[in-house]
């Protein structure tokens, strides 16, 4: 399904002529990738075992940065090794593109949160936002992040200054 309907955007078919059935990022991540290498299965597929290769380093670097080396070597480890994304690498599916994109949103949230900013927190709000166009079941994340932030920065900034940090994020 996500081929054909990357064929019919790489064709020029931006829209199609029904409501998208899926999240429409994957698609269209497809197209591009068709766009700079022809509509060639083995050129995703290898796209995506570099975008697999990427999910690992940020699973390490989101441990590192809430935890110590071991446990984000240990991370890291545990994420090339696991059988499931290995094979989902192979195959044409949403969770090629969902998994580094909650991990860069997951990034940018915790960045976000040791040094609040209006700017870093409606990045992390772009990343999350761009989750939710790969599979639209992510916006209950962004609430999650929405409440994480009015509590974690409960001592540290004011009501008014926590919901601004929350609009900016939402943006």
């Amino acid at each position: 399904m996500y081929h054909l309907w990357a064929l019919e955007i790489h064709g020029g078919d931006w829209l199609g002529d029904r409501v998208f059935l899926n999240g429409p990022l994957y698609p269209y991540f497809l197209a591009g990738i068709y766009g700079v290498a022809g509509p060639s299965l083995l050129a995703a597929k290898a796209v995506q075992c570099v975008v697999g290769a990427l999910s690992c380093v940020l699973v390490w670097a989101l441990a590192r940065r809430l935890f110590d080396r071991r446990v984000a070597f240990l991370a890291g480890a545990i994420t090339a090794a696991y059988e499931m994304l290995v094979f989902y690498e192979g195959t044409l599916v949403v969770a090629n593109v969902q998994v580094p994109l909650t991990l860069l949103s997951l990034l940018f949230v915790v960045q976000a949160l040791e040094r609040p900013g209006a700017g870093r927190f409606a990045l992390a709000g772009a990343w999350v936002g761009l989750s939710v166009l790969a599979r639209p079941n992510a916006l209950l994340f962004a609430a999650l992040i929405a409440g994480w932030t009015l509590v974690a920065l409960r001592g540290e900034a004011p009501i008014a200054r926590r919901l601004a940090l929350v609009g900016a994020f939402a943006a």
